[in-house]
């Protein structure tokens, strides 16, 4: 795989890595991994049924399904810190209706974010000059845009529901600058607002 992008991290040497846990999706076998985390220091195992493969930013995830759990819990881990080629066990599967939890919660997240907190509805306003940029892709499975008439000030109106941590969805928000106002919810409008003038600061 090359991912043909400024960004893209780093996958020498993780052809293996990266197949034997391509294979472990498709045929629904559980996996014991060495994984570095990125909070740590040092690396642990790790058992996990992998649900599916995922893209963001130029690196590529691993849905994490924990044993035991019903889809709701899974996580996604960096393949880069996957440390070595994963063992796999063949005797255990994971159920279809706990792959489809899986991967229908992590659509509602925003890139490759924790599932924890609750869901909420977010309404973002773009101005017209973000609008075209905004409208050329598909954002999120959840998310619906729609043109703002001129009279209330043209742009974009768009609203999504997420579920999980929100920490790369309100970076993302920043990076489009003064072409955006969140709406709803007012605490992310804060949150936003306070992180902007510390930077101006």
């Amino acid at each position: 795989v090359l991912v043909l992008e400024n960004d893209a991290k780093d996958y020498q040497g993780k052809a293996e890595v990266f197949a034997a846990l391509v294979d472990a999706v498709l045929e629904g076998h559980k996996v014991k991994v060495r994984y570095r985390s990125p909070k740590g220091a040092r690396s642990e195992d790790e058992v996990f049924f992998p649900a599916s493969i995922g893209l963001y930013k130029g690196g590529l995830y691993v849905l994490a399904v924990p044993p035991g759990d019903d889809g709701s819990g899974a996580t996604w881990r960096a393949l880069e810190r996957v440390e070595a080629p994963p063992q796999v066990e063949r005797r255990s599967s994971l159920r279809p209706e706990v792959r489809r939890r899986a991967i229908d919660d992590a659509r509602s997240r925003w890139g490759p974010a924790r599932p924890r907190g609750r869901e909420q509805v977010i309404t973002l306003h773009f101005g017209a000059a973000a609008a075209p940029y905004v409208l050329a892709r598909p954002w999120h499975a959840r998310a619906e845009a729609e043109a703002w008439p001129e009279a209330l000030g043209g742009g974009l109106r768009m609203s999504l529901r997420l579920s999980g941590q929100t920490d790369m969805f309100e970076s993302w928000v920043k990076s489009w600058g003064a072409e955006v106002q969140v709406l709803r919810p007012r605490e992310m409008a804060e949150r936003i607002a306070a992180d902007l003038e510390a930077a101006a600061r």
